[in-house]
Order: structure tokens, then sequence, then C-alpha cells
């Protein structure tokens, strides 16, 4: 690079990007987009017009959810995506958020950037690189130069903060992040930083801690009571008891479980070999783990009893068999899907999850049933009661209705 040359380092992130430009004279800058460091990563899809990008899209979305991707890094391996009326590639998704930076360094330097430099995940190989540079060229941005992000962070720590560190000595960098969750180890040499070690969660970031928290509303009402309780009596602040609608008496243990159950005796739990009757939970009966280091975020019995679904956070979808306890179907998805939500229909012939895709499976030969349903991000499926029509909720705030 030229001495007097002007430098663009970009950070691409799950929910925001961030740039920062160096001038010529060494002076550095971040670039305000809308007044603010943070440009919203998301997209938004105008039929009949360009691609939205950051606040505007956004904005946008409030009119027209189907059309608007929040997350295009989380896309990546996706190829591409549904938006609205049409289907667009997630390159040009991301260039379509690295063209709004390369517009606005442009206009902040007073000419074209001599030179770019991209943080990225330290576990993303060529391929995943290989779309980032596509979409840097597309953005008008030229070859770019790759830096991972604890490398970034560790030479951020030891310049910017002048925290000197000795050759040979490592630095342990831990980035939450909003889609993923990665520690990492670097060392530092005559030459800068190298990497050491990496590792992560690739399914915990701050989107899903929000997905958790709009999940269990509870959580947020609990908490807004006991701050109001504080707030306004001055009394000690307790946590608060979910009450029963007035206009709803509670269930009694022997009462029916809804309006298709009739008075005739049910049948015994394999799990128990007591009658749901019998059978009030209060005692934990039986653990069932086959990845313990991973949560399990879905599970769903068969209408016989017999076996149950699970959803974990190895993006695996098992099936059990509860009379020995054992999983009897390893995985479904092949560990190459995030799974989020499992169901079966009313008469246990099929089985439907959500996650990048909803989709449906034969819970006989573990087997799936056609192709994937749409190609939008499902959180949550649910069969209607004569099994007819599925329903998925999606990430993009509708809900989709399945039928033949």
């Amino acid at each position: 690079m030229a001495a007097d040359g002007v430098r663009l380092g970009i950070d691409f992130g799950t929910s925001n990007t961030v740039a920062v430009l160096m001038a010529p004279d060494g002076r550095i800058r971040p670039l305000l987009f809308d007044g603010s460091p943070l440009l919203a990563s998301a997209v938004f899809a105008d039929p009949g017009s360009d691609l939205l990008v950051g606040a505007d899209a956004v904005r946008a979305a409030v009119g027209f959810p189907a059309g608007f991707e929040p997350n295009p890094k989380r896309r990546i391996d996706d190829g591409t995506v549904w938006l609205g009326e049409a289907e667009h590639a997630v390159v040009e998704l991301i260039a379509a958020v690295l063209g709004r930076v390369g517009a606005e360094a442009s206009r902040v330097a007073g000419r074209a950037v001599d030179d770019v430099v991209m943080t990225h995940p330290a576990s993303w190989g060529r391929v995943r690189l290989g779309v980032l540079a596509d979409a840097a060229g597309r953005a008008g941005l030229g070859p770019v130069r790759f830096v991972a992000e604890p490398v970034a962070a560790a030479a951020y720590f030891a310049t910017a903060l002048e925290q000197r560190t000795s050759a040979n000595r490592a630095v342990v960098v831990y980035d939450l992040g909003g889609g993923t969750f990665d520690v990492s180890v670097v060392r530092s040499s005559p030459d800068g930083f190298e990497m050491v070690a990496a590792d992560g969660l690739g399914d915990v970031g701050g989107l899903d801690f929000d997905a958790v928290v709009i999940d269990q509303p509870e959580l947020v009402v609990a908490e807004g009571a006991i701050h109001h309780r504080a707030t306004t009596s001055g009394g000690p602040a307790t946590t608060p008891r979910t009450a029963e609608p007035s206009s709803v008496p509670p269930a009694r243990p022997d009462a029916p479980a809804g309006p298709r159950e009739t008075g005739a005796a049910r049948p015994a739990s394999p799990a128990t070999g007591q009658s749901p009757q019998q059978v009030i939970p209060q005692r934990c009966i039986r653990i069932l783990s086959e990845n313990a280091a991973k949560p399990v975020s879905s599970v769903a019995f068969s209408p016989d009893g017999l076996r149950l679904a699970s959803a974990g956070g190895d993006n695996a979808l098992r099936l059990w068999d509860l009379a020995s306890g054992r999983s009897v179907v390893q995985s479904l998805t092949g560990g190459t899907d995030w799974v989020r939500s499992v169901a079966f229909s009313p008469a246990g012939h099929r089985l439907a999850s959500a996650g990048y895709r909803a989709r449906l499976w034969n819970p006989g030969n573990a087997q799936p049933i056609g192709q994937p349903l749409g190609r939008l991000i499902s959180r949550s499926v649910a069969f209607s009661p004569d099994g007819r029509v599925l329903a998925s909720a999606g990430r993009d705030g509708t809900i989709r209705l399945w039928g033949s």
C-alpha cells in the first residue's frame, strides 16, 4: 500500500457492522451511519427496487416482514434466501451491506480507499471466506485482506490499549457476538499475533439469548412485576407467583386433558406404567441423554406414548424409545441442520421439525418426507387437530400454514 493511501477496516457482524477509516496521516476515525457507529447488518428486499440496508431495512420490514433478512452472516452457508416474492443470493445481501460501508468510506475520505481489511470468525474456512471475498468484490471494494477476529482483538489490545505482551506469551480472547460464542488462544510473535487454538459454540449468541427471552415471556413479566412492587410500594421485592386467570378454574389432576379426550380409560404410560389420571409430575423418573454438552431445545411425545422426539443444540433430531430409554434414531438431520422445535402429527405417522427449514419426517423409517418447506428460518411447528395442516412460525414474523 502506498504511504499516502487510505485504509478501511470492516467488522461484518451478525447483528451489526462496524468500520474504521485510517487517513494517510495515520488518523483513525469510525464511520457513522445515521449518526451511529453501528450499521445494522440487516437487508430488506423491496420488490422492484434495490436492496435496503441498515436502519432503512429495519424500518421497511415493519410494513413487509417477509422481505426482511436481519442476519445475512448467519445465512452464509445457505447460498440463497427467499425474501418477499423473489430468491436472492446470500452473497448479494452481504455485498449490499459492504457496499453501504464502502460508499460511506469514500464519501468521508473524499476518494476511493486503497486498502481494505476484513475480520472473520476464526472457524471460517476457505469456502466462507470465498463468499465474503466475492461479496466485497461485488461491493466495489476490490481485493481484501482477511484477519481472524481474535487476532484483530489481540492486536487492538496490544496497540490501542497499550497492553504490552512479551514474545511467545499467549492471550485468550473471548468473543460473545450476536450469532456465536468463540474462545481463541493467540500467541505473540515478532510479526504480530498468530492463532494457536480456537473453539466455540455456533448456536450461542445474543440472538439466541433474545430467542430464549421471547420464548419464555414469563421471565420478563416476573422481572417487571418485581421491579414494579419494589418501586411503587417501597416494600421488599419478592418473586411473584404466576396467578391463574380468575375466569378459568385450576385444572384437577383427574380432569380431561382436552376436547378430544373421553371418559374411557386411557392407556398406561410406558415410562411409568401408570394411567395419566394417576400421574402428577413431581419428581424426575428418568434422564435421557446422548450429548450432555449440548442443550435440548424441544421435546414431543408420540401420540401412543411409546416414543419421544427431541431437538438438540448439536443440530440433531432424535427419537427415543421410552421403554428402554435409548435413542433409536441418533439423528434424523445428519447433524447438519439447526433444530428448534419438533411436533408429532395426531396419528403419529409424521414428525415435523423447525430449524433453518421446516420439514416433515417419517418416524417409522427416519427418512424425510418430500422437500423442506419454504426457504425461511422457522422457530416452531404445530399440527392441526386433524393433522391436515402444519403451521410454522418464521423468524420473519410470519406464520405459514402448509397443506396438500
